[in-house]
């Protein structure tokens, strides 16, 4: 190891500065050379490969390994990965770790699209738990520990379970009690945790991170809450109970890039050293904040914030919030539904007249995200411009029969069971394993010739990138009925026009 690294502490950022003003000529990639050919404020200087001095991600004994014990310190867990294509690839490796070619997973309905497109990879088979529905924000809700009880006992061969939590609106599931199910079972509880990044770093807010509170593996992206570059991500491991080291590392192998990026590398070692230096002041600056937000959002009469009644309730109980456990209140949700104004619309409206870009729009509601790194007066334009447009909109008698109505009485009847999201998943009958149904073959055919076929294909909503349906599942009457009403919304794999979908021959 060159001179120049031979402190054990030092961050990669150091490395790579000392390196770019270093004496060695770089006969090596990548090819920009660490050139400036234009001023566009990109970091060529910075950016490297895998030389001597600079590690190897996928075989790390130097600066990169030093680099995640430092993160598995602050974050808690007993081995920590840095990863550069998202969660995604964490996702994939996790299940791969704990799981063989044609084990049997069960996965929350919910989950991200990652997930399924590892149960193909992987040839699994799956069992799905559905997430409850709350009537009251019109979301998905928590996973159960009862619904968990019910798939576990259903599939007793079950080999590893995989949820997500918090979600992308921030509903938190009660990852203590579902963790304490898996582990009577002796199945391995996989969270991915990718909008959870930051939930350890709470001083006043009772939210345990997933690690914390007994997952197993745990995949969190810190660029979605946390001072990060984007793509940038951890993989933790709690303790070597049901995989180990080299099984992960095989897996990362395979799913994450053979050439990962020194910038978002060093990315990740920095924020790490933030938390570990600033991260309790500035998480109980921005609690401070986020209670303020919402003590103002509280008297609202036609924009409502979900949770504004008290965002450190633990769990919610009460009336329509009794299918959600908590929520994180760094996520502002928001409705317009009393004012008779949709998730487009009310996104629109903060766009052209406030400048406020949202994070996503659905239905009646548009997200809003904020963290750590927004300022007092961030926080305030935000708050003033709400408080300012609900001042302008009275409210209004809601709509009879909305999407979610419709969509709940077109695909969940009155089976409990299957009280699932009416905005992001469709609870249908799956007749064959991913694996079957995307390698069989298929032909386009129009919706409305579609109806008692079997998807060849993932549909979904982007953001947040939960399949309404996978390859395998039944296309029913009432899953199409609600597909058409999304019309261009819609994302799919395969075919390309809003009017068709691919079916299995």
């Amino acid at each position: 190891m060159k001179k120049y690294y031979k402190d054990a502490d030092k961050s990669i950022i150091m490395g790579l500065s000392e390196l770019s003003e270093g004496p060695f000529y770089p006969m090596h990639m990548p090819g920009h050379k660490r050139r400036l050919l234009r001023d566009n404020g990109l970091p060529y200087g910075l950016d490297i490969t895998e030389i001597e001095g600079m590690d190897d991600l996928h075989h790390a004994g130097g600066i990169l390994k030093e680099a995640m014990e430092r993160a598995a310190a602050v974050f808690g867990s007993e081995r920590t990965w840095f990863l550069v294509n998202g969660s995604t690839c964490g996702v994939m490796a996790a299940l791969g770790a704990v799981l063989k070619h044609g084990d049997k997973v069960i996965m929350a309905r919910n989950c991200h699209i990652c997930a399924f497109n590892a149960a193909r990879l992987l040839g699994l088979s799956t069992a799905f738990v559905m997430p409850e529905y709350s009537t009251g924000y019109r979301i998905s809700g928590s996973i159960t520990a009862s619904s968990l009880k019910r798939a576990i006992a259903g599939n007793p061969d079950a080999k590893a379970v995989i949820l997500t939590s918090p979600t992308y609106e921030g509903v938190v599931s009660d990852i203590e009690a579902l963790s304490g199910i898996c582990h009577e079972n002796n199945i391995p509880l996989i969270i991915d945790a990718a909008h959870g990044a930051h939930f350890r770093f709470y001083q006043s807010l009772p939210l345990k991170s997933a690690l914390e509170a007994g997952a197993d593996i745990v995949v969190e992206s810190a660029h979605k809450t946390l001072p990060s570059l984007t793509q940038t991500a951890l993989l933790h491991l709690r303790d070597f109970k049901y995989t180990d080291e080299k099984r992960i590392e095989e897996q990362l192998s395979i799913f994450e890039s053979s050439s990962p990026s020194y910038i978002l590398m060093a990315s990740l070692d920095e924020c790490t050293d933030i938390l570990k230096r600033e991260g309790e002041r500035l998480f109980s600056e921005y609690e401070g904040r986020l209670v303020e937000l919402y003590e103002r959002l509280s008297g609202l009469k036609s924009i409502k914030a979900a949770g504004a009644s008290g965002i450190t309730s633990l769990p919610f109980e009460e009336g329509p919030f009794s299918a959600i456990y908590a929520r994180d209140p760094s996520r502002v949700l928001i409705s317009g539904r009393a004012a008779g104004l949709s998730g487009e619309e009310l996104a629109g409206i903060l766009r052209r007249e406030y400048r406020i870009e949202p994070e996503m729009c659905s239905g009646e509601h548009v997200l809003l995200l904020t963290s750590v790194c927004d300022t007092k007066e961030g926080f305030d334009r935000l708050c003033d411009a709400v408080t300012m447009l609900d001042r302008k909109s009275p409210v209004k008698e809601p709509a009879e029969n909305t999407e979610g109505e419709e969509l709940s009485d077109a695909l969940y009847g009155e089976d409990p069971h299957l009280n699932g999201s009416r905005d992001t998943v469709c609870a249908t009958e799956c007749r064959l394993t991913i694996t079957e149904a995307a390698e069989s073959e298929q032909e386009l055919v129009r919706m409305e010739e579609a109806e008692g076929r079997i998807c060849g294909e993932y549909v979904y909503l982007y953001p947040p990138g939960i399949p309404l349906l996978i390859p395998g599942e039944v296309l029913t009457e009432g899953v199409l009925r609600y597909m058409k009403g999304l019309g261009c919304r819609l994302k799919k794999t395969k075919s390309p026009n809003a009017g068709e979908i691919a079916v299995l021959l």
